[in-house]
């Protein structure tokens, strides 16, 4: 049986008082170990992407963190827009039959520049030992 999660994006400005419209997301598989983009879309009025149906591994993984296979799959998310640093998310996790939301604030350049300069993140392991 297959199982899948949902990933959504969220970018905004000033502490998520206003929503980034048009960025461009793009969502890539690494875990082949070749970088493979999945989706890309660029955010609505309200700075969110639409949901993305993603591969993820058998939900009940996730109950016992000490199995030999994790679960969760992991996702990498480049979110770009003229005028502002280029976002990269790695390692963004993504549960069976859970939402997920990577929450981007955008941050703009300095006068004059139009692109060019990129802020990575790289995202923890989720503690599953609540």
């Amino acid at each position: 049986m297959e199982y899948s999660g949902v990933l959504t994006i969220r970018t905004y400005l000033a502490s998520k008082a206003v929503p980034v419209e048009n960025a461009l997301v793009v969502i890539t598989d690494i875990s082949s170990g070749e970088t493979k983009i999945i989706n890309s879309q660029f955010t609505n009025k309200n700075g969110v992407t639409e949901n993305v149906s993603l591969p993820a591994p058998d939900p009940r993984l996730s109950e016992y963190p000490n199995v030999s296979r994790q679960g969760y799959s992991l996702y990498d998310v480049r979110i770009d827009k003229e005028g502002f640093y280029t976002l990269e998310f790695h390692n963004v996790s993504v549960f069976a039959n859970q939402i997920s939301i990577q929450e981007a604030e955008m941050i703009p350049l300095p006068e004059g520049e139009l692109q060019g300069k990129t802020i990575y993140y790289v995202e923890e392991e989720p503690n599953l030992e609540a």
